[in-house]
């Protein structure tokens, strides 16, 4: 059996669509079924354009980028590829990549799978020009969405709700999974602390892409609040992103006189990220991004 995933990124590009994708694709193929991927070559310009990771056939293939990743239009197609394939694996209707190459899958007939995320989340938008022209185009490609799908996965109550109220479409629930080392690896906030040399007891911490969206300058400006009620604590930002809001947030610690109560750690590795959350008291997730489906760290 032939499996293709479709995701407008992929490792190693870092994201938890991306991770869910990945850890998806890689059982499957433990499994034993034949496992593809096709993705752009956003963010893995330095890979190699077919490759094998972990036995998944990885298809990184040219694409236009808009200002809006969800805005990515292929300029290949992988069509000798999708019509050997017995079924298409749509993640996200959000993004343009992904329903044109699904639209392609149901030219050959094939069965099409589609996580629906963050339907509607636009018009909660406060930025005015957004909420209507991305409303606009949020409406269309939902819609286009729905005209291809042969199953719907919905990953929340809400989704569920309206795909059967908006558009009669039945779904299943299917929230993202959590990896199994979260369930079965022992208590270890030891090699954390350890290796970044935190020690404080009252450890706050957020995981995540650092991005104004994610709302960071929030729990940078809370912090004189919490020195108020703890004097002996730390907060640790770790993941990769931009570097110009990572610079921002610590300008923004040493102005409210708090940049020894910060730690922005960049990109840390699993074992690592698991260890931060046995030595954390709180996990902060501060987003403001009006498309928070359902945030895997959470469930981490």
């Amino acid at each position: 059996m032939m499996i293709i995933h479709v995701n407008e990124c992929y490792h190693p590009v870092l994201g938890g669509l991306e991770k869910v994708v990945q850890k998806i694709a890689e059982h499957q193929a433990k499994l034993g079924y034949e496992v593809h991927v096709i993705t752009s070559r956003y963010g893995a310009e330095s890979k190699c354009v077919e490759e094998e990771l972990n036995d998944v056939h990885v298809h990184r293939i040219k694409a236009w980028k808009l200002h809006y990743q969800d805005l990515m239009i292929p300029r290949e197609f992988c069509e000798g590829l999708l019509r050997e394939a017995d079924v298409v694996h749509v993640h996200s209707q959000n993004s343009l990549f992904n329903v044109i190459l699904g639209k392609k899958a149901k030219k050959w007939f094939k069965p099409v799978v589609i996580d629906f995320l963050a339907l509607d989340y636009v018009k909660l938008h406060t930025n005015r020009l957004i909420r209507f022209f991305g409303g606009l185009y949020q409406e269309w490609i939902q819609h286009e969405a729905v005209g291809i799908v042969d199953k719907a996965i919905a990953v929340n109550e809400r989704d569920y709700r309206i795909l059967k109220e908006k558009y009669n479409v039945e779904s299943e629930i299917v929230p993202h999974g959590v990896d199994e080392r979260y369930l079965t690896k022992p208590k270890d906030e030891r090699t954390f602390r350890e290796k970044y040399e935190v020690y404080e007891e009252n450890v706050i911490a957020y995981i995540g892409r650092i991005h104004p969206s994610k709302g960071l300058d929030i729990l940078v400006k809370a912090l004189p609040l919490i020195a108020r009620e703890a004097g002996d604590f730390t907060v640790v930002i770790a993941g990769g992103g931009s570097e110009a809001y990572r610079r921002s947030l610590l300008k923004l610690a040493e102005k409210l006189r708090m940049e020894d109560r910060v730690r922005i750690l960049g990109y840390i590795s699993e074992d690592e990220k698991i260890s931060l959350l046995d030595a954390s008291k709180i996990f902060v997730l501060p987003t403001r991004h009006f498309g928070e489906a359902y945030p895997l760290v959470v469930d981490e």
